[in-house]
């Protein structure tokens, strides 16, 4: 088993914000499991404008503790394009991921980020798979 360790965004490069990791644990289930962080009214306790989302250094950090080594995935370079004068509202973060305990590491197949924002009086979202994938301890597959 796996537990959750630390989910969070990525701004201007450095990773911080609301931690919304609920320390879950992640059996070994032998099929990914999809699981959401965050949502339509969740800024993660940061302020956010267009370019923060914008920006190739914005992503997600996801990291969890195994069974003798800590794990972690970042995901940048989302290719948002938010218009320059709307309002960020919320960030959601979709996570495919699972445990294989004879390997005793985590696999996460996608990392996805949602924005949602007002633009122009109207609500509006755009989503996207992480970029730019580093990390160390955890195999990646499907669409990253």
């Amino acid at each position: 088993m796996a537990t959750e360790n630390s989910i969070q965004l990525v701004k201007g490069g450095t990773i911080g914000g609301t931690n919304l990791s609920t320390g879950a644990t992640v059996a070994s289930s032998g099929s990914f499991v999809n699981v959401s962080y965050g949502g339509a009214s969740s800024l993660w306790g940061q302020t956010w404008t267009p370019s923060d989302i914008n920006a190739s250094n914005f992503g997600s950090a996801v990291s969890f503790a195994g069974t003798s080594t800590s794990q972690y995935l970042k995901g940048t370079n989302y290719g948002f394009s938010i218009p320059p004068s709307a309002t960020i509202n919320g960030i959601q973060l979709d996570v495919k991921q699972q445990f294989v305990g004879s390997s005793g590491t985590m696999e996460v197949a996608l990392l996805n980020l949602t924005v949602w924002y007002t633009w122009n009086g109207a609500s509006q979202s755009q989503m996207r798979s992480g970029g730019n994938i580093s990390g160390s301890g955890i195999k990646t597959g499907g669409s990253l």
